[in-house]
């Protein structure tokens, strides 16, 4: 689907009603299926793919789990009984969170978007994606 239009004429606007993030204020809307948004914003120079853009705005809880058993990942020793009994516990706590169930939604929408999944797709992908974005649709 591509939406057209100069800009401020509620392209963005539209399309956030589609996938329910936000109410209209008047006429209806009906969506059959499932709509993504993806926000098109990247400040941080640390976010170099768009799994790495998509744990930035998710809750803050799951992001700073990730981070954790990322950092846990680069040490772990499966000898070391405490350690392993740690990650297990982190790996529940981002389960619990929907850490998993996130990221399943966010492979889908990468995936309906990009052809590739959130892991794979590089910035330099998600800067193509905005490119063409300027040109044709929001």
């Amino acid at each position: 689907m591509r939406v057209i239009g100069a800009n401020g004429v509620g392209k963005s606007t539209l399309l956030k009603i589609m996938a329910r993030r936000i109410k209209s204020t008047s006429g209806s809307v009906n969506v059959f299926g499932d709509v993504s948004y993806m926000e098109q914003r990247r400040t941080d120079p640390e976010i170099h793919t768009i799994g790495d853009y998509l744990f930035s705005v998710a809750q803050a809880g799951i992001a700073r789990l990730r981070k954790r058993i990322a950092t846990m990942e680069s040490t772990l020793d499966s000898a070391n009984t405490a350690q392993m009994e740690s990650y297990s516990q982190l790996l529940a706590d981002y389960a619990d969170l929907g850490g998993y169930r996130m990221e399943a939604e966010m492979s889908k929408s990468t995936q309906d978007v990009l052809g590739s999944s959130y892991q794979a797709s590089r910035i330099s992908n998600w800067t193509a994606c905005r490119a063409a974005s300027r040109k044709c649709c929001c």
